[in-house]
């Protein structure tokens, strides 16, 4: 096999690794979580993915030449082996133990072990319990569940079909499609992906030779200030909400993408700088962490796996689309132009989020979720 073959399939195994843990790991962090600590966990799944950009990055600065690229790649498999291990320390999914093993008391010990207040562990046990048996659930089961939230305990499982073409999970799926494409159309990836090409012309032509290093540095900036945000937001999505970090997350790209537009436009060098990195804290601090979070807690248990892997399927076409087409678009409107559709795009999501987008902070169940948003 030649060696481009080798590395297309090498990519396409690690595409759907990454793929995988992007839909399994927000649920599981659901299901292990208590539920006031639901946001600042999840929200660590994106810290965690920024720290790794960044040390991707920084290990390119000083090993991406023609002598020394392999090293990369060794590093990349040293850490994918320590994640490997490290997996070996993760429970089980105590709703799978109970829905599909019937084993309550093995899921009672895991969220007991995990959690310091064991008060709603009884309650979530019973809850898998009735989806095990495909049965709504008495009134009597708890105390705690509002008549709406009743109508959450389904049948474990419904089809994508269902999902896409039911009627009554209508909202979610409009939901689901403005968090998951607007999560990449918002631009971030046209940075990340194109940066490096759009800050070395723009610095060539205002330091002519000596733009290579200057330019790998500032991609290095930008994935520590992705770190920082993830940092800063991580407490704050259990407090202020994940609403309203969606829609400043989202009016504050639509801003600095057309300051990028005009600094582009100018070959304002500061100016395009502190726009990226205004729009990379602007959408880590929303867009980036919160979409895969609120999937799992707007949509019920039987509905929850067909959301996240409908909308990671939305998530992942929306950001190949725009990696095969942003370097023909620039081509065809010029320098800069292409950043006036990202501010329109943003802002067409930010009214689409006001409109479709309910609030799931304190909230036990999605029927509650709704009932709220109504």
């Amino acid at each position: 096999m030649s060696q481009d073959g080798v590395a297309l399939i090498t990519r396409f195994l690690c595409g759907i690794g990454a793929g995988s843990s992007l839909i399994i790991s927000p649920i599981l962090i659901n299901e292990l979580a208590p539920h006031n600590h639901r946001g600042l966990l999840g929200s660590l799944m994106q810290l965690a993915v920024s720290i790794g950009i960044f040390f991707a990055q920084v290990v390119s600065y000083f090993y991406s030449n023609d002598q020394q690229w392999r090293v990369i790649f060794i590093v990349a498999g040293v850490v994918g082996l320590i994640q490997f291990g490290g997996l070996f320390s993760v429970p089980e999914s105590p709703k799978w133990i109970v829905t599909n093993k019937g084993d309550s008391t093995e899921a009672t010990h895991i969220l007991e072990s995990l959690r310091t207040d064991h008060s709603t562990v009884n309650y979530e046990i019973e809850h898998w319990q009735q989806l095990s048996r495909n049965t709504t659930v008495p009134t009597e089961t708890s105390s705690l569940l509002s008549l709406e939230s009743a109508a959450s305990f389904e049948a474990s499982s419904i089809s994508t079909k269902d999902f896409m073409f039911d009627g009554k999970y209508r909202n979610q799926l409009i939901a689901v499609s403005l968090l998951m494409v607007g999560q990449q159309l918002a631009g971030v990836n046209a940075i990340t992906y194109y940066g490096v090409n759009m800050l070395n012309d723009l610095f060539e032509y205002k330091h002519p030779g000596g733009a290579g290093n200057l330019v790998l540095a500032l991609s290095c900036l930008f994935s520590s200030v992705n770190v920082l945000s993830s940092m800063v937001v991580a407490p704050l999505i259990d407090r202020v909400g994940r609403r309203p970090l969606i829609l400043t997350s989202t009016v504050s790209c639509a801003v600095f993408t057309a300051i990028l537009a005009i600094g582009i436009k100018h070959k304002f060098d500061i100016t395009v700088v502190t726009a990226c990195l205004g729009f990379i804290f602007s959408w880590g601090i929303g867009l980036g962490p919160i979409p895969f979070l609120m999937i799992s807690e707007f949509t019920p248990h039987d509905v929850v796996a067909t959301a996240q892997s409908i909308g990671t399927v939305m998530n992942w076409t929306s950001n190949m689309l725009l990696a095969m087409f942003f370097p023909m678009l620039n081509g065809i409107l010029g320098s800069g132009y292409i950043f006036w559709l990202f501010t329109v795009t943003c802002a067409l999501f930010s009214i689409g989020f006001y409109y479709n987008l309910p609030e799931t902070k304190g909230f036990k169940h999605s029927n509650d979720v709704w009932e709220n948003f109504k």
